[in-house]
């Protein structure tokens, strides 16, 4: 068979169309790496260019003034190398309201997470009223413990410095009787108060352990107590702190008021209050004045004695010991230690431990009996009395290497003329023992002496469980 020539416009499709092809890739080819060409992958930030971009992206946000992210290396403990931590501090615009500053502070602690930047991320968030100089700080921790929201209402409510952060809330006013309002203002946002005060701290309210609002009744009591003409300085102390444990049922708050003069007409307008009716709970109450010192409970409202039958199994316990053979403890027996000291408005406190080291169970009841050495190597005159318990103890078995402890109490002395302070007790821990010598300027606060003087009342608490010995 004879074969047809391909004609001469057909043949040159078959070979420029594979020509073609070979030609595209190699021009894809060479722009794809000629020089100056960028790769198809960005090449990481560094961690300066993502700081400054985090800057930039924080900084446009709504509602923000501006903003300052500071990354430093810090040695801590249990880490070998430095450890890197990124600070952002947010300025929020003023008068933004509530809900839209919050908005603006998650907005923007959701850029830094999403920025990617290495190490310990904080994030703070603070504000500066114009006209007014009041202050706001938050510190968000992303539970929303701490919010944003509730900072600035209280600002818009009157106080003047809100702090928000892992170890405290606290709120300042100018006035006393700016509290009530403050704490009206806590109550509506739902937010806690640990610490509420006026400006020159001389009105206080203290939480403690509780992150809740503020009692109404507790405020008002403050506002009222600090009206009186007579008081200087006066503090609400709802329990112990975090950090000291956690304050069981039965713990009343504690009011402290330091008077110009006689302690009387206070304590008994603190009796007639009924502030302590309307909080619904007991209220103890310490009136310090010129030298003598008054207590008792607001609204005369006293705690419920103690269940019969719980009383009743009291004495059977106690006589099931003394029936089984546990002698009370002797002085040998009892190491006494002073723990330390503390002091609210105008009250001061120290706290004696004593530690069972005879091997064996011992009981013991009643108070140490204390005096005191002065500098000059005296023993200043001082009057003891009992300690919020009316001079009633219970007795405690104390087995061998735990502890019991004493609350001693008295009133701030003026030491403005160089007196001959306090520098050590002397501890009788029970009836017979020798007196032991506990120096107080090993001690913060006692290091220059304590100011227990010469006609000083000094008010001394049972052996007791080392839980209830918190101030």
């Amino acid at each position: 068979m004879t074969e047809t020539p391909q004609s001469p416009r057909t043949q040159p499709v078959y070979l420029v169309v594979p020509g073609l092809f070979v030609v595209l890739v190699a021009l894809a080819l060479w722009a794809l790496n000629r020089p100056g060409n960028a790769a198809t992958t960005p090449a990481p930030l560094s961690d300066k260019e993502a700081v400054a971009a985090l800057e930039r992206k924080v900084g446009a946000l709504d509602g923000v003034e501006s903003v300052e992210v500071e990354k430093t290396e810090t040695d801590e403990p249990g880490f070998d190398v430095p450890v890197l931590r990124l600070v952002m501090t947010i300025d929020l615009e003023s008068f933004t309201g509530p809900d839209a500053s919050q908005d603006t502070a998650d907005r923007a602690r959701a850029a830094l997470l999403e920025a990617g930047i290495r190490g310990f991320h904080e994030t703070w968030v603070v504000d500066e009223i114009p006209g007014t100089g009041s202050t706001l700080r938050v510190g968000m921790d992303g539970t929303g413990t701490y919010s944003v929201a509730a900072g600035v209402g209280l600002l818009d409510a009157g106080a003047t410095s809100v702090l928000f952060d892992a170890t405290t809330a606290a709120v300042t006013v100018r006035a006393p009787e700016n509290l009530p309002t403050i704490a009206q203002a806590a109550q509506d946002l739902g937010h806690g108060i640990v610490s509420l005060s006026t400006d020159d701290s001389r009105t206080r309210y203290f939480g403690g352990h509780y992150l809740t609002p503020p009692p109404l009744p507790a405020v008002a009591l403050l506002a009222e107590a600090s009206a009186r003409d007579e008081v200087t300085e006066v503090s609400y102390d709802a329990g112990p702190s975090i950090e000291e444990g956690t304050p069981g049922e039965g713990d009343a708050p504690l009011l402290t008021v330091r008077v110009d003069g006689d302690p009387a007409p206070t304590a008994t307008w603190l009796r007639a209050s009924g502030q302590a009716e309307l909080l619904g709970r007991p209220i103890q109450f310490v009136v310090d004045g010129e030298g003598t010192s008054q207590t008792g409970w607001v609204s005369d409202l006293e705690p419920a004695g103690p269940d019969p039958a719980l009383a009743e199994q009291d004495a059977v316990d106690a006589a099931a010991a003394a029936a089984d053979g546990i002698p009370a403890c002797t002085g040998p027996d009892l190491t006494p230690e002073l723990v330390g000291f503390d002091a609210a408005a105008g009250s001061r406190f120290a706290i004696l431990r004593a530690t069972n080291g005879s091997g064996a169970p011992c009981a013991v009841d009643g108070r140490p009996d204390l005096s005191f050495l002065r500098a000059s190597g005296t023993e200043p005159e001082v009057t003891l009395e009992p300690y919020m318990d009316g001079g009633s103890s219970v007795r405690l078995v104390v087995l061998p290497g735990q502890t019991v402890e004493s609350l001693v109490r008295w009133g701030a002395m003026s030491t403005a003329n160089d007196p001959d302070v306090t520098t050590s007790f002397l501890v009788k821990t029970v009836v017979g023992a020798d007196a032991v010598r506990l120096p107080v300027t090993s001690h913060m606060g006692g290091e220059g002496g304590v100011d227990i003087l010469g006609g000083a009342t000094v008010e001394v608490g049972s052996w007791t469980t080392p839980s209830s010995t918190t101030p």
